[in-house]
């Protein structure tokens, strides 16, 4: 089924606005929150980050299933109730383990709301009307992550369990979902066929799950990266945040555009552009080239993060739209909770590793990357793209 009817769009988007959000609303209190639970061990601590995206891998794998029974409006509106009310709840919580919980069920909703609302886009819209719509989802996913940075980075100055209220914002989505969003329909089920995804969906999906590892690192330690050079606190943090939401943001509303002009050589840029914000974080001197380097990191991210979702809804049908976005969206949660584990297990070689160091696990895993885009745009000239990888060497 295909609409044109205006408020489809909008309160899809609206949708979008909170998915990023689930930890960039808090990254800008992440070192307050760190210091209001000092007693605890830092790897227990890291999971307020990291958790939530441990909880989405396993709802989103749900969600194909309950879409061949249930409607994917209701769907839709079940995980933003819970969204909402985990998400604010968190602000309450009085000790480390109740917070977790709280945001294990926020984990939860988001796997419910991303893989239905990025395969709305397939139900209602086709051809370049559905990429400038993929580039849009990613302007709001990032749109909503820039707003909640900034205003929870300014209210953490007065205390860290008000940055747990932006997530309020579920609320206005939600009427907008009740109001404007029609049915989407369940998904047909085959009878005695089982239809597998294409090799491609799992070739995007694992270069999404490798964006997040080295994407992810930065919202994660800007704040001590700045409390440790004495350039701020948290709402010099959250500032800094917002630097990378806003790039990807700007870069995700001109996403068609910018994919036309890059042609076959998206997939280098990108990384490219991902290892200099990463090679400037490394070497930070100041707050100007720590915001030039998230703002590089930014729309690298911005760019790339809507490829691989585009890539991979154009590679499958509508009846396989959710699945697919399900283990797109798996992986891309997958990588934020491995992020840090991967980066410090990296880093455990070299013998000044730190916090600050997981900079310079980054930046050599970019400049690694680099390296492979480079032979593949070698064997392959401009077919330069994630599904060409699997044949190099």
């Amino acid at each position: 089924m295909k609409t044109e009817k205006n408020p489809v769009g909008p309160t899809i988007l609206s949708v979008a606005l909170l998915t990023i959000m689930v930890g960039a609303a808090v990254a800008p209190a992440f070192a307050n929150i760190a210091q209001a639970f000092s007693g605890t061990s830092p790897e227990i601590v890291n999971l307020i980050l990291t958790l939530p995206s441990l909880m989405v891998v396993f709802s989103s794998f749900m969600v194909s299933r309950l879409t061949e029974h249930f409607d994917r409006k209701n769907i839709l509106l079940v995980g933003l109730v819970i969204y909402l009310i985990s998400g604010v709840a968190g602000g309450f919580a009085q000790d480390i383990y109740t917070l977790l919980i709280f945001r294990g069920l926020l984990g939860i909703s988001v796997g419910l709301i991303m893989p239905i609302s990025t395969s709305l886009v397939s139900v209602f819209y086709d051809g370049k009307t559905a990429v400038k719509m993929m580039g849009w989802i990613s302007a709001s996913n990032y749109l909503g992550a820039t707003l909640a940075q900034i205003i929870s980075g300014l209210i953490a100055t007065i205390s860290w369990r008000y940055a747990f209220f932006s997530y309020g914002l579920a609320l206005i989505v939600i009427v907008m979902v009740c109001i404007y969003l029609p049915r989407g329909g369940k998904t047909e089920i085959k009878v005695r066929e089982k239809v597998k995804l294409p090799v491609k969906v799992y070739l995007y999906s694992a270069a999404m799950f490798a964006l997040m590892v080295v994407f992810f690192i930065v919202p994660m330690n800007i704040s001590f990266l700045i409390q440790h050079n004495n350039m701020g606190g948290a709402a010099v943090s959250g500032l800094a945040c917002s630097l990378i939401s806003g790039a990807a943001f700007l870069v995700g509303t001109y996403f068609q555009r910018i994919k036309d002009s890059l042609k076959g050589f998206s997939v280098l840029t990108g990384i490219i552009v991902m290892a200099a914000g990463q090679g400037l974080l490394f070497y930070a001197g100041g707050i100007i080239t720590i915001s030039l380097g998230v703002f590089l990191v930014g729309l690298a991210g911005g760019y790339l993060m809507p490829y691989l979702l585009h890539s991979t809804r154009v590679a499958v049908g509508v009846e396989q739209s959710v699945k697919a976005m399900s283990v797109i969206t798996c992986m891309l949660y997958l990588g934020q909770f491995c992020s840090p584990l991967i980066i410090d297990f990296i880093g455990r070689y070299s013998a000044s590793y730190d916090n600050l160091g997981r900079f310079e696990v980054t930046f050599a895993l970019c400049l690694s990357a680099v390296v492979v885009a480079l032979i593949q745009l070698v064997l392959f000239g401009k077919r330069v793209g994630v599904e060409n990888l699997s044949k190099v060497g």
